[in-house]
């Protein structure tokens, strides 16, 4: 799912003032500083053709410093990404440069500047940038106690969560901050444009996370208070977003209706994100061929954007990149490869950026903050002493757990590094004891089972108990009891330890491997069709994850 439907209509409405009559017509050296701003929002290009020298002009007239800032921040929402970033470092550096300001206009003014920031990138998808500025916004708008501009941040940083696999927190986040919202109801004067923002993200948080009956029953009550406002920007997400939530729910035809009817409308990420839904559509119950056209036309906007990072994009590649493949088309198939490569590497930087960033920059400050607010209100109830005591204590016990558990981990690791994992082995005088058949029967079974080991035969997915048995030239009871017997697991319990033994041990050998290849990939490579039976083997193998696993190769590697 995109970012673009939903967030769109707040970067280019509502973190300015909402006017809702035109200003009178009136002579351009008549026109007060909130009849510029109306221009601005009614017509952008009038403001940047003629408005922005009278709004200086008069800035500098009236020694309205701020006024001249104000107006580098209106420009720079006309630029492009490197132009519109330098409008906005100017406009700060000029409001820095006052002398004499109250600290609440000034807090107010880095509020929206910040966020303007934050929408510049955005939308130019430079996303960790984005979220540090989403974040600095906020800070600002806590500094100024303007509750609405802290609402409407506070749902832009959930939503940029959601589009990164926090979900859960992006939803917890927004739960806060719809209660925040019903307790400052009476002192907002845009409160029902905050709150459509806020359940519209709170309604694409579920979509993400694939809770479609949460999702519909925010989709419903933020179309229902839509109805109320003069502006209806969010109308073609939400009905979007609603052709999404019918195609996970299996409602096909009536999900391809809707996207049909929006997508000759859209252009760019908002277009490429309705093709890419037709495009599973077609995949279920449509035309193959239908759904690669819609396919390539993704990558076409991609292309023109310079391929910035979609979350949906790795399916899409994939997608190609198989469809290249079975009509063998090398030329096509590496290119995709490239696409799916480069998609991967992307999504796994961003990711773990994003989540660094919201974590230090805005998890933990706000954490914080929430700790000492719990902590005032104990105080004044005499009871801060039983509290400190119950933090300290589960703060001791959760440091030593994490303490030894880090330990552990590290110890496990260094033990696997240093040394070759082997396969799980039984003695021969045990296998002996055992065995319940014939040993002239079992030895040769069990000479062709070591050789087809020797040749990794068990890196085929689609190796099964009765497959092997034909290739060893037995039957599977026979070769059930064998390995049984000899190695001392059922059949499927000895094909993950050889798969998770060799992966292990080859992960250690190739390095470069783990890097360049995703998780599910890696699983994939190594015989696994899935990443949770990989997980589950590994970290019964070796007591660790993947990812702490993944990471130790390629510290100890030098790979990076």
């Amino acid at each position: 799912m995109l970012k673009l439907p939903c967030i769109i209509s707040c970067l280019l409405t509502t973190f300015v003032t909402i006017y809702a009559q035109e200003s009178a017509e009136k002579p351009l050296m008549d026109l007060d500083y909130d009849e510029i701003k109306n221009v601005w929002i009614e017509d952008l290009d009038a403001y940047k053709d003629i408005y922005f020298d009278y709004h200086i002009a008069k800035a500098k007239k009236e020694n309205d410093t701020l006024q001249w800032a104000h107006a580098y921040r209106y420009l720079s929402r006309i630029s492009d990404l490197e132009q519109g970033i330098n409008y906005i470092d100017t406009s700060i550096a000029i409001a820095q440069s006052i002398q004499l300001i109250d600290q609440v206009e000034f807090s107010k003014f880095m509020a929206l500047a910040m966020y303007s920031k934050a929408a510049i990138y955005y939308l130019n998808y430079v996303d960790e940038q984005a979220v540090e500025a989403f974040i600095e916004s906020y800070r600002w708008a806590k500094k100024s106690e303007d509750i609405y501009f802290q609402s409407i941040v506070l749902s832009e940083i959930a939503n940029v969560k959601a589009e990164f696999g926090q979900e859960n927190e992006a939803i917890l986040l927004l739960q806060r901050n719809l209660k925040f919202l019903e307790q400052h109801r009476d002192k907002m004067e845009r409160w029902k444009e905050s709150y459509l923002q806020s359940i519209h993200n709170m309604a694409r948080c579920y979509a993400f996370a694939r809770e479609t009956d949460s999702a519909r029953v925010y989709v419903s009550e933020a179309l229902e208070l839509l109805s109320q406002l003069e502006d209806q920007t969010d109308y073609e997400s939400l009905i979007t977003l609603e052709a999404q939530l019918n195609y996970y729910d299996g409602r096909f035809e009536t999900s391809r209706d809707t996207l049909k009817k929006y997508v000759r409308l859209s252009h760019d990420g908002s277009k490429a994100d309705k093709l890419f839904y037709l495009a599973k559509i077609e995949e279920k119950i449509g035309s193959p061929i239908l759904k690669r056209e819609y396919y390539e036309k993704y990558d076409s906007i991609m292309a023109s954007l310079n391929y910035p990072f979609f979350d949906n994009a790795n399916e899409v590649y994939q997608g190609l990149l198989q469809d290249a493949i079975e009509r063998n088309d090398q030329a096509s198939e590496k290119k995709y490869l490239q696409r799916l490569i480069y998609y991967d590497s992307v999504m796994t930087r961003i990711r773990t950026r994003l989540q660094e960033v919201t974590l230090k920059d805005f998890d933990i400050p706000m954490q914080m903050e929430e700790k000492s607010r719990l902590t005032q209100k104990i105080l004044s109830k005499n009871k801060l002493i039983y509290l400190f005591y119950a933090l300290s204590g589960i703060l001791l016990v959760s440091g030593a757990v994490y303490y030894l558990k880090y330990r552990n981990t590290k110890k496990k690791l260094t033990l696997v590094m240093s040394q070759p994992v082997k396969v799980e082995q039984v003695s021969i005088q045990d296998a002996a004891q055992r065995s319940s058949i014939d040993p002239e029967i079992t030895k040769p079974i069990l000479d062709r089972l070591n050789t087809w080991e020797i040749d990794l035969g068990f890196l085929d997915s689609s190796v099964s108990q009765h497959s092997l048995a034909k290739i060893l030239d037995t039957n599977s009871s026979y070769l059930s009891q064998t390995i049984n017997h000899s190695k001392g697991q059922n059949f499927a319990s000895y094909l993950k330890d050889l798969r998770i033994t060799y992966a292990i041990n080859d992960l250690k050998a190739n390095p470069k491997l783990a890097k360049s290849l995703s998780m599910i990939q890696i699983a994939e490579h190594y015989g696994f069709n899935s990443i949770p039976v990989f997980a589950k083997s590994l970290k019964k193998k070796i007591g660790v994850t993947p990812g702490a696993f993944i990471k130790q190769v390629g510290k100890e590697s030098g790979v990076s």
